[in-house]
C-alpha cells in the first residue's frame, strides 16, 4: 500500500509539474524574443521556433534550386536534437529544416492557446503552414518516433507536398495494426515485457494510456 500511495504521489507531482510547464509561456510567444540561434514563425495558430542551414553548395534540382528537408523531432527531443545533421545535409546541397512542435521547447502551447482565445490548430496544420511561411513548396520530411507519426499523417493529408519519407524508430500509430495484420504481427514481436494494447501492467503500477488511431493527429 505504502509504495502505491508513493506512485500516486510522485504521479501528482508530475502532473501538477507538467500542467506549469504547459501554462508557462514560451519564448517565441514573447514578440521581443530574438532567439541567438533560429528564428520564431508567428503562424495563425501557432508561434514556431524553428532553426535552418541551407546548403553549402547549391543542386540544380529541375527549376527549384535547393530541396528542402525537413526533420521532425522525437517526443522527447526538440529541433535541436538534429543539431549533427545540419552539416552533412548542407554538404550534400540540402536545405535542412528542423523546429520545435508546439507543447514542446521555445514553441507555444496549446494550454496558451485556449487562454487567449485562438485556434489550437494540428501538427499537421503546424508543418504546413510552416513550410507556406518559409516559402517552401515540396520537400523531404524525416520523422524519428513521435516525429515520424507527424510525417505521415502529413504524407496521407497533403502527398503533393511530400518528395519523400524517411521514418526512424516507429511502427506509426498502434491503431494502425487494427487493419493492418502484419503491421499487428510486427507490434507484438517488439512490444515491451508486461505492454499489451490498451494496458500497462506492471508490479505496483496499473495505468491505461490514451492509444491513437489512425485518424488521430497527434501533438
Amino acid at each position: 500500500m505504502a509504495r502505491v500511495c508513493s506512485i500516486a504521489l510522485l504521479s501528482g507531482v508530475l502532473l501538477l509539474t507538467n500542467w506549469t510547464r504547459a501554462n508557462a509561456a514560451r519564448e517565441c510567444e514573447d514578440v521581443s524574443y530574438v532567439p541567438t540561434v533560429g528564428a520564431c514563425a508567428r503562424l495563425a495558430s501557432a508561434e514556431l521556433y524553428y532553426r535552418e542551414m541551407n546548403p553549402r553548395r547549391t543542386r540544380q534540382r529541375g527549376q527549384s534550386g535547393a530541396e528542402t528537408v525537413f526533420l521532425l523531432h522525437a517526443g522527447s527531443g526538440n529541433a535541436d536534437a538534429f543539431e549533427l545533421q545540419f552539416d552533412a545535409f548542407a554538404k550534400a546541397g540540402y536545405r535542412a529544416i528542423a523546429y520545435d512542435r508546439k507543447n514542446v521547447g521555445r514553441s507555444s502551447n496549446t494550454l496558451r492557446d485556449v487562454s487567449l482565445g485562438r485556434p489550437v490548430g494540428t501538427t499537421v496544420q503546424d508543418l504546413d503552414d510552416l513550410a507556406t511561411y518559409l516559402k517552401v513548396d515540396k520537400f523531404h520530411v524525416v520523422g524519428v518516433a513521435a516525429g515520424a507519426q507527424v510525417a505521415l499523417q502529413y504524407a496521407a493529408a497533403h502527398p503533393t507536398r511530400v518528395l519523400s519519407l524517411v521514418l526512424a524508430a516507429t511502427l506509426g500509430p498502434p491503431g494502425l495494426a487494427t487493419n493492418e495484420p502484419t503491421l499487428a504481427t510486427l507490434q507484438n514481436n517488439v512490444s515491451l515485457p508486461y505492454f499489451t494494447a490498451g494496458n500497462f501492467s506492471s508490479p505496483g503500477l496499473l495505468c491505461t494510456p490514451r492509444m491513437f488511431s489512425a485518424s488521430d493527429t497527434i501533438r
